[in-house]
């Protein structure tokens, strides 16, 4: 895609976000928790049952871009939330709002952080208190650079207090990564600064929502026996027909064993179709100090291998959007014959069931690219895993993208980076700019057709409100040849205050279950529940209180 097709793209993707901002019509929200079965069940059992099956740059143009948006999405945005507002019998004092900020260069994490409060305070203007404030750190305050001294664990116990003390935040959580992005002052747009000392916030007001925060250590995590209400427990006992929305950051040592895939997974377990989102903390390489690289106000002291995190429920829905950054080369296979991840052979799901050696298949979509692609085939390659067992053509966004590790050149297998059975459909995937490029604008543009199908509906939903984002550290300007281009484009799609961590794995849904991914952004899109869900809840509520 060329640069002024990219830039076409973005101005219909702006142009859209002011008809989303002046209409209010958002996503739907995350899907339905599903029902529990009637026995109990423990995680081993689910597992065996197949429970968690799924069944069912911005160039040349960008100035024009953001004036356009911005005149519309501050004027329009006021209007439709008021009247939205007045249907579901909220009033001013009572909407959701978020507020972001990006503070840089300051050679004190607590100068940085005072510098981003003011930020926030600023357009925070109105809103009655701070229930939820995230901070995300850069990692470079971890090294002796130039003199500076680097951050202490003193310097991170004083960055909860003052976001209480200042803000009077109710519930902090952070992370420490190789990057941030916030909203910087270039007209509100978000901002990304890698490998510079940098802090952003979120803050948030979430009127009606619950927030209950947890820390999780290696030892708290239940075993594969266990069942659903133990899960539960490790995250505040929430109940899962509350829907709750997860947001959660892990350290480096909790991730190193495989930890996190099993809370993944036992989360997954205990709270089906709900959604869970974050990453893990990318600690500079170079770091003088050994201090906590997931951090928050909620009780018990920090150790290597934590995850600290909240859950949200009530009047609040989060939808996740996962880019992977790949594209498809090649037919749907179907793994004929694999042990673990070793992947020996294939049939094509369609033209025919001849068997092959994977290397074989490989080869056959290899002969398909231009030269430039089958370079990056040699560098770049990915199997994807579909992850919906009945749909017939697995679109992009079905995938699960998983690295090809290597190749057994003696029996033609590959070795991927996941577990594969046979009967599972797979594709092959390139990663690149172009691919990644291609991936997001399509991605975003999904969403805000989507928007305007629910608004041509009839069926009018409160707007977005907040936007985090959880991207790798190997996307960026590394990736993309530029900055700002996840944040923008996610920014530019929804019009409100974006903020993020460049992360060293990103948590996120594919069909619905939750993922760990590398060389991913993850967003999560903040907006109340619509009216007619909030109304059901509380009858429901009302009839469990008379019964």
């Amino acid at each position: 895609m060329s640069p002024s097709s990219r830039s076409g793209v973005l101005a219909v993707l702006t142009a859209m976000a002011a008809v989303d901002v002046a209409t209010a019509f958002l996503v739907q929200g995350p899907v339905s928790a599903g029902s529990i079965p009637a026995r109990p069940l423990s995680l081993r059992t689910a597992k065996s049952e197949s429970f968690f099956a799924t069944r069912k740059s911005p160039n040349a143009d960008r100035g024009i871009h953001t004036s356009f948006h911005s005149f519309h999405a501050t004027s329009m945005r006021s209007k439709t939330s008021n009247l939205l507002m007045a249907e579901s019998g909220q009033n001013e004092g009572e909407q959701m709002k978020f507020a972001s900020g990006l503070s840089v260069g300051f050679d004190s994490v607590v100068g940085g952080l005072d510098d981003a409060i003011e930020r926030c305070q600023k357009q925070f203007e109105g809103a009655p208190s701070v229930d939820l404030a995230t901070v995300f750190i850069s990692a470079r305050y971890m090294e002796a650079r130039g003199g500076s001294k680097p951050a202490t664990n003193q310097d991170i116990q004083d960055v909860v207090k003052r976001l209480q003390d200042k803000l009077g935040a109710k519930h902090v959580i952070g992370c420490i990564g190789g990057g941030v992005c916030g909203t910087g002052e270039e007209d509100g747009l978000p901002e990304e600064f890698e490998n510079f000392k940098a802090i952003a916030l979120s803050v948030a007001y979430l009127p009606g929502v619950e927030i209950k925060p947890f820390r999780i250590k290696t030892a708290d995590l239940p075993n594969e026996d266990a069942l659903q209400e133990e899960w539960r427990e490790i995250v505040g006992d929430v109940k899962p027909e509350d829907e709750p929305a997860i947001i959660m950051f892990s350290d480096a040592g909790f991730s190193r064993h495989g930890d996190l895939i099993s809370l993944l997974q036992g989360l997954d377990y205990a709270y089906s179709g709900c959604p869970k989102v974050g990453g893990i903390s990318a600690p500079s390489p170079v770091a003088a100090v050994d201090i906590p690289t997931v951090f928050g106000s909620m009780a018990g002291e920090h150790s290597d291998g934590t995850v600290v995190g909240v859950s949200l429920t009530g009047n609040v829905e989060v939808e996740p959007i996962v880019a992977q950054g790949c594209s498809p080369i090649g037919p749907l296979l179907e793994v004929a014959q694999a042990r673990g991840n070793v992947v020996k052979e294939v049939t094509e799901v369609e033209g025919g069931s001849r068997t092959m050696m994977t290397v074989e298949a490989l080869k056959k979509a290899i002969e398909t690219l231009s030269p430039q692609q089958a370079q990056l085939a040699q560098t770049a390659l990915f199997v994807g895993i579909a992850n919906d067992d009945f749909k017939s053509e697995p679109e992009q966004g079905d995938f699960l993208i998983r690295q090809v590790v290597g190749v057994q050149v003696s029996d033609g297998s590959l070795v991927v980076g996941d577990s594969l059975r046979p009967g599972q459909r797979i594709r092959f995937h390139i990663r690149d700019r172009e691919a990644a490029v291609q991936e997001i604008e399509t991605l975003m543009a999904q969403y805000k057709r989507a928007r305007l199908t629910e608004m041509m509906s009839g069926a009018p939903k409160p707007p977005a409100a907040g936007l985090m984002m959880f991207a790798c550290v190997g996307r960026g300007r590394g990736l993309f040849g530029e900055a700002n281009y996840d944040s923008r484009m996610a920014y530019y799609s929804t019009g409100v205050p974006v903020a993020g961590i460049f992360c060293n794995g990103e948590v996120g849904p594919v069909s619905g279950k939750s993922f760990l991914h590398g060389f991913s952004s993850v967003f999560a899109i903040f907006r109340p529940r619509s009216p007619k869900k909030v109304e059901e809840a509380k009858e429901e509520t009302g009839e469990k209180g008379g019964e």
